[in-house]
């Protein structure tokens, strides 16, 4: 049996020559010319009633690391799965519109408008506190801004502790002091 012969340029063959090979080797040995997908076993190794266990373990220790729910895992469910599987594993969606969520949003925009009816809009002082992690560097900034600017910020290269924040407020009511905010609502 002989192959056809096809007219074409060096180069679009050369840079395909590791096709046209696996081609010809495979008509050669088999007569077939199309390929077979590779492919394995992608199922996970996690049922849904595994991921519901480790869902719910991962809500209530929520700071494990991948290979320590890999470990806990194997010790717990008897099941050996990588970290890359318990990644892929999907959470469960963040309930954000929950009827408590939107009672609770109702009853704080509710108790803000009383504020501003009675006080000055300046005195109205907003304090958040938020870590991060960069690279391995745990960054947490605690600031604090009115409607006019920020009234504080201060940056740690750690986590904030309970006394760091108890400072930081006492710091913030100086600086509203310093600023003529005289009564703060945080």
């Amino acid at each position: 049996m002989t192959m056809p012969f096809y007219d074409c340029n060096y180069l679009e063959v050369s840079n395909k020559l590791p096709d046209v090979n696996s081609i010809v080797k495979r008509y050669l040995k088999t007569g077939l010319v199309f390929v077979e997908k590779r492919s394995c076993d992608r199922r996970s190794e996690l049922t849904l009633e595994l991921k519901k266990s480790l869902q719910t373990y991962v809500d209530l220790l929520c700071t494990k690391t991948l290979y320590e729910l890999a470990e806990w895992a194997k010790c717990t469910l008897n099941v050996n799965v990588s970290t890359s599987t318990i990644d892929r594993a999907p959470g469960m969606p963040e309930r954000r519109n929950t009827l408590l969520t939107i009672d609770l949003r109702t009853n704080y925009a509710t108790s803000f408008r009383e504020l501003e009816v009675d006080n000055d809009d300046k005195n109205f002082v907003f304090l958040d506190e938020v870590g991060f992690v960069v690279v391995t560097r745990i960054i947490s900034i605690i600031a604090a801004m009115n409607k006019y600017g920020m009234i504080y910020h201060k940056i740690y290269e750690r986590a904030v502790n309970d006394e760091d924040l108890k400072l930081s407020i006492k710091e913030i009511n100086e600086s509203c002091q310093r600023k003529g905010i005289l009564t703060q609502y945080l």
